[in-house]
This record gives structure tokens, sequence and C-alpha cells, in this order.
């Protein structure tokens, strides 16, 4: 992601071929430097709101939101969510790298769940138990 900060207005129109985030003109304040960073914070943020994985050659995405728990099991992982299931190859642990750790917390060595979803999760209850109640 860039941001440009420059004092010349006239490249304006050249940065665009490097598609910026935004264009600041000097001088700054400390209010609009704070505004843009806290944008391209809440960008970054919601672009990695989605989760992407693939079953054979297809290309999957799921949004952060929709997904409940993820379950491994040999070399295949679950994804169950809100609108259905789907297996597909992979680990858990190279799951856990592409998921937001304030989202996602890892209760057991083969699941992964949304915290979110859950508000709390009992030691000895299963994921059936979960949704059962």
């Amino acid at each position: 992601m860039i941001i440009f900060i420059t004092h010349h207005k006239e490249y304006v129109f050249q940065v665009f071929d490097v598609l910026p985030f935004r264009f600041l003109i000097k001088p700054l304040t400390q209010c609009s430097l704070h505004k843009v960073l806290q944008e391209a914070i809440q960008h970054i943020r919601t672009v990695k709101q989605i989760f992407f994985f693939h079953i054979g050659k297809s290309q999957y995405q799921v949004p952060f939101d929709e997904i409940l728990y993820f379950e491994s099991k040999l070399r295949k992982v679950r994804l169950v969510t809100s609108q259905g299931e789907y297996e597909f190859y992979d680990k858990i642990s190279s799951i856990r790298k592409k998921l937001d750790p304030t989202l996602f917390m890892q209760i057991h060595v083969s699941y992964l769940i949304n915290s979110k979803i859950y508000s709390v999760v009992q030691h000895k209850a299963t994921l059936e138990d979960i949704f059962l109640s």
C-alpha cells in the first residue's frame, strides 16, 4: 500500500500509474495524516477479511464473518460456515497463518474457531455440544 506525500501537486496524475492508496499534499497536519493512516489500517483489515482456498482446480472465497470453525482430520480440513461446509487438502497450521489472530483462536490441535461466534467455550465441550445447545 502506497501513500504519496509531496509538495509537488504536478505529480498527482503521474503517481496513478502505481495506484497509490492516497495522495497527500504538504504541508500536512497531524489530523490529516492520522485520518489517512486510520483509513489505511481499516482498508487492510477489510481486505484481509476473506479466506481463500482451493478444491481441485476451483478457487473459493468465504468471508471471515461466515466462518464458524475449521476442523483438521489427517490431510483434509473441513471448513464449516453459516452457509454450508467445504472439505479441502491443507494443514491447520498453514490456515492459522492466513487468518486474523484477533478473530480466530485454536482451541485444539485440530480446531480453529471464530471467536466472534462463540462467547464461551467450556473445557470439556465438543463443537457438536456447542452447536446443539
